[in-house]
């Protein structure tokens, strides 16, 4: 579904930046003492309905600020991440796990935090080891409760709370898990996480009908995370969330109480489930309720918990991971309506020739959203000597591009490279779906070597009133782009471009070249 905006309240692309600093101010916030015994601003927190706080023994501050961490490290925001992850840590026990407010091992906790600390293991021997012991906590919960399982001549999760809470922790703890496993080539863990897969899809079957909608729906994108998408599917049939008009999923079944977590995470599940209309109408109905200070708007209720820190943190993480499902979908699905030819004649084109004219004979290129490869296709004809790599947020576009084209999958907020890695690299019509574009800037200009050239090709801001967009799209002002390159390149020079087979410029498309300091 296309937009020419939301219907009052912020846009999408607005909101998407006043949240990740939310999001950052929030983690920034979280002290030690926080994570040691709670903090005073859990005392009101939901457990019955969240899915962070399964645990009734625990505020799970550390749960929530992992799960944020995981969220800021995909919106590029390195030193948040870092400091978040510096104040997880150090609360490791020694056996690996991180504890609830009494101390006790967590399940949930830990594979919360080992969602956060995995993406960033890479960044220090702290951060290795401490995501290294974390993971070993939970193959061995796994091994265990994935052999009593099949000892067992009946599926142990049909009544009793804590079977239940097993359930919950089994399916929060195997995709990280498994993504541990292949990034450590650990086979011998990947075998008893596929057991314990098979025994929590059979335990979903027996799923009771009375679970509240919050622990189901984060089962349901546990089962996504699995590709259980059968289970998954009849799941959402069982809990039938109640969507209004308006778009939000509410309390009660008269549509009369919106409820901003279960909307957000509900949308992101719609998105994965390729029910995109509910999902689009969800995200719309957040982006009208995030008010002018930060934060969502929230019903007042004698019944309901007053807003807290952890509750405001959940609610702008989840938003933001159901925007990230908005774009990620639509790129990863329909792989027929994207492009995979340009015409040599096309102004797009002619500027990319006469870019890479200033890259030396053998030199390293990276097309970041790349796609299906149009542009990259096209340069390796030209210059068949140059080392091209792509990325981009779906890997079955990368699948199309040349075989000896570098491919990575990652974004333009998180590109999968070191500094200085490249002679150039280029962004044609990508920059506008990255959801923070100041930061995507930065992140191009990060794998440029001093020296290098840079190449941004996007629409005129002063198109997109009267244009159809999707909702998260930015386009951008000559200034705008021209005063992000300034804090990393000089000799930048931008220039209205045509757009089709020999067509002329009409003012919609921009190309931005520029040389990295």
């Amino acid at each position: 579904m296309c937009w020419l905006g939301f219907d009052g309240g912020s846009s999408s692309a607005e909101v998407v930046q006043s949240a990740v600093g939310r999001l950052a101010d929030h983690i920034g916030s979280i002290t030690c003492n926080d994570f040691a015994v709670g903090g005073s601003n859990t005392d009101s927190i939901d457990v019955d309905n969240d899915p962070l706080m399964l645990d009734r023994n625990s505020p799970d501050v550390c749960a929530s600020a992992g799960r944020a961490l995981a969220t800021l490290w995909e919106y590029g925001q390195t030193q948040a991440a870092l400091r978040s992850a510096g104040a997880i840590v150090v609360h490791q026990q020694d056996d690996g796990a991180f504890g609830d407010r009494q101390g006790r091992g967590s399940v949930l906790t830990t594979a919360a935090a080992l969602r956060g600390l995995l993406p960033i293991s890479g960044e220090s021997r702290t951060f290795f080891v401490a995501t290294r012991r974390a993971a070993e906590f939970l193959i061995c919960w796994a091994g265990q409760r994935s052999v009593l399982a099949a000892d067992s001549d009946t599926v142990p999760c049909q009544s009793s709370a804590a079977a239940e809470q097993g359930l919950d922790s089994m399916l929060c703890s195997l995709p990280i898990l498994l993504q541990a496993a292949r990034a450590w080539n650990e086979h011998v863990w990947e075998e008893v996480l596929w057991r314990a897969v098979e025994c929590a899809r059979s335990s979903c079957e027996h799923e009771r009908r009375d679970v509240p909608l919050l622990r189901c729906a984060a089962r349901i994108e546990a089962l996504l995370d699995l590709n259980c998408d059968h289970e998954a599917k009849l799941a959402v049939k069982r809990l039938k969330p109640v969507q209004t008009r308006a778009g939000f999923v509410s309390f009660t079944a008269d549509g009369s109480r919106p409820w901003v977590a279960a909307t957000a995470l509900m949308a992101g599940v719609w998105y994965r489930l390729g029910e995109r209309d509910r999902a689009d109408r969800a995200v719309s109905w957040l982006a009208r309720q995030w008010r002018p200070e930060g934060g969502f708007n929230r019903p007042s209720s004698r019944n309901r918990p007053p807003r807290n820190l952890i509750t405001d943190l959940r609610e702008c993480e989840l938003f933001l991971r159901a925007v990230r499902w908005q774009v990620w979908t639509l790129f990863d699905g329909d792989l027929q309506a994207l492009p995979d030819w340009i015409d040599d004649s096309d102004g797009r084109m002619q500027a990319v020739y006469r870019w890479i004219g200033r890259l030396p004979a053998e030199g390293r290129v990276v097309d970041v959203g790349c796609g299906a490869g149009r542009f990259l296709s096209r340069i390796a004809a030209a210059r068949p000597q140059l080392r091209l790599a792509g990325v981009d947020i779906s890997a079955a576009s990368l699948a199309k591009l040349p075989p000896e084209t570098e491919t990575q999958v990652g974004s333009l907020l998180r590109i999968p490279y070191s500094d200085g890695a490249f002679d150039g690299a280029l962004a044609v019509e990508s920059l506008e779906h990255a959801l923070l574009p100041s930061r995507a800037i930065e992140e191009l200009c990060r794998v440029v070597r001093p020296g290098g050239w840079v190449l941004i090709i996007d629409k005129n801001r002063a198109f997109q009133p009267r244009s159809v967009h999707e909702p998260w799209e930015h386009w951008f002002a000559p200034r705008q782009v021209t005063a992000w390159l300034s804090r990393f390149c000089d000799h930048i020079h931008v220039e209205p471009i045509a757009h089709g087979p020999n067509a002329r410029p009409d003012g919609l498309f921009l190309a931005w070249t520029a040389r990295r300091r």
